[in-house]
């Protein structure tokens, strides 16, 4: 099984044997879009914005990497693994969800033009160590182990990179980008004091990229609670939504209709 599969399987959660940061995200965010989704095992269509994504991390990966090995491969060559990497996103999902009015050609095009600017602007101020490094970390014995990868290690730091395609720019919150689990466990895992969020926008055509920085460190006994909250969950088979929060939409959860018994 790839890292990526069994970061994420159905088996190692209903085993018992590990947790990622994403099943965590989930669990955090709504325990009953986390049980359909893990303990269920259903899958919904990805958003097609979501592929622009998954191709914007590989094209940033294989410039970061060439930069890591005094290789930095030009701005076509970046454009290319983009490209290529879309393409067998496309493919690999077979089917993906569009908002009205939109299409993939342009969602491609935005994630392309968010990639050039990331490669252009920030890329050469970068000092990577490591790139999608993969990590397995222990917090307390009593309970699983955390997978996951980090997008980016520099000395001293950790960066999560996002890619929006928004109608108008908007900046993360302070207080959100303190709350954001996976950049508290990524400094954590990596035992780091700064943290920071690299945001590609593409707004109605027009790309920049700014860096965010996380002001609060989470001590680690909670972020021991948020383990052991969604473990204890699973055992007890506890899976309460939580309504309240923009998530909880049909646009952004693929069970909304099934959660409200629809179906």
């Amino acid at each position: 099984m790839a890292d990526e599969e069994r970061i994420n399987s159905l088996e190692g959660v209903l085993n018992g044997t590990n947790l990622s940061v994403t099943q965590l995200n989930m669990s955090s965010r709504c325990a009953r879009q986390f049980q359909f989704r893990y303990m269920e095992g259903l899958r919904v269509p990805p958003a097609g914005v979501m592929l622009m994504g998954t191709a914007g991390h590989k094209a940033i990966e294989h410039n970061l990497v060439g930069i890591m090995a005094e290789m930095p491969p030009t701005i076509e060559e970046v454009m290319d693994s983009y490209s290529d990497a879309f393409a067998e996103a496309v493919d690999g999902a077979g089917e993906f969800t569009l908002d009205e009015g939109d299409n993939i050609g342009s969602i491609k095009d935005a994630g392309a033009g968010m990639v050039a600017t990331h490669t252009r602007d920030l890329a050469p101020i970068l000092a990577p160590i490591a790139v999608e490094e993969r990590f397995e970390v222990v917090l307390d014995s009593s309970l699983p182990p955390i997978l996951g990868f980090i997008d980016i290690i520099e000395a001293g730091t950790v960066r999560d990179t996002k890619m929006k395609r928004q109608k108008r720019r908007t900046a993360p919150r302070q207080d959100d980008l303190n709350a954001d689990l996976q950049l508290q466990m990524y400094r954590r895992v990596s035992n780091v004091m700064v943290a920071v969020q690299d945001c590609c926008f593409s707004v109605n055509g027009k790309t920049d990229v700014e860096s965010f920085f996380v002001e609060e460190e989470w001590p680690e006994w909670f972020l021991l609670q948020i383990v052991a909250g969604c473990h204890e969950a699973i055992r007890a088979g506890a899976f309460p939504p939580q309504p309240k929060g923009w998530h909880c939409s049909p646009k952004f959860c693929g069970y909304y209709s099934r959660c409200r018994g629809k179906r």
